[in-house]
């Protein structure tokens, strides 16, 4: 096989490696910012609980 012949299969070859990291870091990039926004959401939950619970506190303290 001579390098003309070639040159498609490598082309493709890197083509298709490219496409793949593409794509493997477009899934993991999604995973993490679902799993920071899922923290994200956790954090301000407990974050309005516990403001929640010093609002209750005061008015306990000033009864």
């Amino acid at each position: 096989m001579s390098v003309e012949q070639l040159l498609p299969i490598v082309l493709l070859i890197l083509v298709s490696f490219v496409l793949l990291i593409v794509v493997a870091a477009i899934v993991f990039g999604v995973k993490y910012l679902k799993s920071h926004r899922l923290n994200r959401e956790n954090i301000n939950s407990r974050l309005e609980k516990v403001e929640e619970e010093i609002n209750h506190l005061k008015t306990d303290h000033n009864q």
